[in-house]
């Protein structure tokens, strides 16, 4: 027996040797792929190379299991999650850019934060201010006032010096980025620099050039006075202030809202083009003739001075009748810079109109289009109900019943805008709106207080509690009753939304609850609800089967709703059916 023991031995010793050899080729061509990587990659890639390396060479990964086993003590599982996600070596750097994107460090102190409150809830509405300035009075002081010291002037020059400081600060502030791999900030300020400069530094630097101080003192007016209009460049950006309005704010989308704005942008345009037109008087010699000289003759006829105020009220008198296109009357251009100037403002008059106009005449037939829809469904519903020869009362009952069914439609667009919003943003929504009825329903009341308890020992949201209250909410149905309509419901749970009704000869109002029990399966043990409507009556349902089908899709994730359901089931299905044996034996005990 010996020989054969040596022999089995010989063996085992040389298919270990092999072995051997095979795992030390495998850490010879794992160290080639780290040098590779570590002269075509940054250093920090060694972070995550060995998990990309075993994902995409298994073998690999158990060589370095066996030779390093305190450094690579769970690789077997960073293997199978790697493995899963990766079949190319490509794949390896996304995932490196990925983590160095995700564990990027803090940017340094200096760098401000575009979203942090004091550049946004401090230095925002200060540069809003200062361009809001900018745009209404700065035309005024550039085209009419006189240029002299005055508090006028001297808060101008505190506009220019919040231009010169949000000049500055724009070298320091963060770039937002939309890349393949999401939104990125940028804090490395060389790049910030790069960035600012080939967009938005000339027009902020023209901006904060202070041409009415170099008026003053050296330059000529004339000259001074047009390059002073140069501060409107600022307006080449407003739609980033106005999203940052609008998210704080409620700004109203309305279609009477849309109207008024798009009046004030007319107001607006007429303004800068009064002051344009009242520019020419400053350019002009007065040896030449004007378009002011009549209305001034006729003026100081009646003693009246020719102020700033009575030039700039006929100049904007002259742009309101050319914006409209009503004609020119009793003035008009008198010299060529005159002609020139009005020609100009014909033209740009002449484009603001019209896109005012078509935009006006779609909000228009946007306000009018929802009426249009209700006005034909009711002339519909008249020939029809002449048609059929109705009586003269249900032809009431029904013109009533559709005059009230248009707040219907607002259940519906209350889904639409949920199936809009992200999953959390729902839930939450869905929280808030659903919560006085949630609270009056067992049920629900029991999960929202499980809930509450979570997220009191946590300190975190709990997200799936509120995912199972927004589908619930979907799952609601809208119907609708006319005065004195009878109905009954069966395994639903209703809610009273709109109007006055009799349940069970009990008077219920708006935020009213009924059947519970619709989490029973036995319907024998169902409590029969009848209802009359004693006002046009709008009810949400939730049906039994759309509530289980929310059971059964949120299994996984929150299964305490499920079990909550089971156990009120069980405690209401035990009374119900204690208190109907109870009613057959007293009813036996009567027929004997």
């Amino acid at each position: 027996m010996a020989p054969r023991w040596q022999e089995l031995l010989k063996q085992l010793t040389q298919e270990l040797e092999k072995e051997h050899q095979h795992l030390r080729q495998l850490q010879l061509e794992n160290a080639k792929l780290r040098a590779s990587a570590e002269e075509t990659w940054p250093k920090e890639v060694e972070s995550i190379l060995p998990k990309a390396v075993s994902s995409i060479v298994p073998e690999a990964s158990t060589s370095t299991a066996i030779c390093e086993p305190n450094r690579e003590k769970n690789l077997d599982k960073i293997t199978e999650s790697f493995h899963l996600q990766f079949t190319q070596p490509s794949r390896v750097k996304e995932v490196f850019l990925a983590q160095r994107s995700t564990t990027a460090a803090m940017p340094p102190w200096y760098v401000v934060d575009p979203e942090g409150g004091r550049y946004l809830h401090v230095w925002q509405p200060i540069v809003s201010v200062a361009l809001a300035w900018a745009t209404l009075i700065t035309p005024l002081q550039a085209c009419i006032m006189e240029l002299r010291v005055s508090p006028w002037m001297i808060f101008s020059w505190l506009v220019d010096l919040v231009f010169v400081m949000d000049l500055i600060l724009h070298f320091f502030v963060q770039q937002v980025r939309h890349t393949t791999r999401g939104i990125q900030r940028v804090t490395r300020l060389d790049r910030i620099a790069l960035h600012y400069v080939q967009t938005w530094f000339l027009p902020d630097l023209v901006a904060a050039i202070p041409f009415d101080v170099a008026g003053l003192y050296g330059l000529a007016p004339e000259v001074a006075r047009v390059l002073w209009l140069l501060k409107l460049l600022r307006l080449i950006k407003p739609g980033r202030l106005l999203a940052k309005i609008e998210i704080p704010y409620s700004i109203p989308h309305q279609q009477h809202w849309l109207l008024a704005r798009f009046l004030l942008l007319l107001t607006l345009v007429c303004h800068w083009l009064a002051c344009l037109w009242a520019l020419t008087l400053k350019l002009v010699s007065e040896e030449y003739p004007r378009w002011m000289d009549d209305i001034s003759e006729v003026d100081q006829l009646h003693g009246a001075t020719m102020g700033p105020a009575r030039v700039y009220v006929a100049a904007f008198y002259f742009s309101s009748y050319t914006m409209t296109s009503v004609g020119y009357g009793d003035m008009g251009p008198q010299n060529l810079l005159e002609r020139l100037v009005a020609t100009f403002m014909v033209m740009c008059s002449g484009f603001c109109w019209a896109y005012v106009l078509g935009q006006v005449c779609n909000i228009v037939a946007d306000i009018n289009e929802e009426s249009q829809s209700f006005r034909q469904r009711m002339h519909h519903l008249n020939l029809f109900m002449r048609s059929e020869g109705l009586p003269r009362d249900l032809k009431r009952r029904l013109r009533s019943f559709f005059l009230h069914n248009r707040s219907l439609a607002l259940h519906n667009n209350q889904l639409e805008l949920l199936g809009m919003m992200s999953p959390q943003l729902r839930s939450e929504v869905c929280s808030a709106v659903n919560l006085p009825w949630l609270q009056k329903v067992s049920v629900f009341n029991t999960f929202m207080k499980l809930m509450e308890d979570q997220e009191r020992k946590t300190g975190l949201p709990a997200w799936n509690f509120r995912a199972c209250i927004a589908e619930v909410s979907q799952r609601l149905e809208a119907l609708a009753f006319a005065q004195q309509e009878h109905f009954e419901h069966a395994q639903v749970l209703c809610i009273l939304s709109k109007g006055l009704a009799m349940i069970n000869n009990q008077l219920e109002h708006k935020g009213a609850v009924w059947g519970e029990d619709f989490v029973l399966s036995n319907i024998n043990l169902i409590q029969p609800v009848k209802g009359n409507a004693l006002t046009y009556a709008e009810i949400l349902t939730l049906r039994r089967e759309s509530f289980m089908d929310v059971i059964e899709t949120c299994r996984k994730t929150c299964p305490q709703l499920g079990q909550i359901c089971n156990r009120f089931a069980a405690r209401l299905g035990a009374r119900r059916a204690i208190l109907e044996e109870a009613r057959r034996r007293r009813l036996g005990k009567l027929t004997l």
